[in-house]
């Protein structure tokens, strides 16, 4: 059941629902960002709020365009990133190519890098690539961008404070 004026996705998600997620991890992304610096204890949670606002972003548009979020996928934004319609990874992110770019790869990780930190370190942790937020900020924008140019009204529904308002 969509509560807004989209279609659930295939696989029964609102967009508008997970736009709202997507607004308030961002929002709260940002409220510790403010206070956040390399040397600040809040980096590392500004940081993963950020990853996971991105992904949030990306998976509202996968089922604002009618299409399944992979399950595959977890909280790999590469691959979430690459099944979204070529228009909007456009416009996301210019110039990019799958398989070439390493920004999107550094990023693919940040959220489980940030969310447990300790599991990097246990014996026998998987390597991760390391952490590179250069970019984030705007790609979190560009995707937040196309989001509200289509359905202007969802800021303002967040801003009130209940997701089926």
């Amino acid at each position: 059941m969509s509560s807004g004026a989209n279609p659930p996705s295939p696989d029964g998600y609102d967009s508008w629902l997970i736009f709202n997620e997507a607004e308030c991890t961002r929002l709260s992304a940002e409220l510790l960002g403010r206070t956040a610096n390399s040397d600040s204890h809040h980096i590392f949670p500004h940081l993963m709020l950020a990853a996971l606002a991105f992904e949030l972003y990306l998976k509202c548009l996968l089922c604002l365009r009618g299409k399944s979020i992979p399950r595959k996928a977890g909280h790999h934004t590469k691959e979430l990133f690459d099944e979204l319609v070529q228009t909007d990874r456009d416009w996301i992110y210019p110039g990019y190519v799958s398989g070439t770019d390493t920004v999107l790869e550094a990023l693919d990780y940040l959220f489980v890098n940030t969310r447990y930190r300790y599991e990097m370190k246990a014996p026998g942790a998987k390597k991760r690539p390391p952490l590179n937020t250069s970019k984030l900020g705007q790609l979190i924008h560009a995707a937040r961008k196309i989001l509200v140019r289509e359905n202007p009204d969802w800021p303002e529904r967040v801003a009130r404070g209940h997701p089926k308002n």
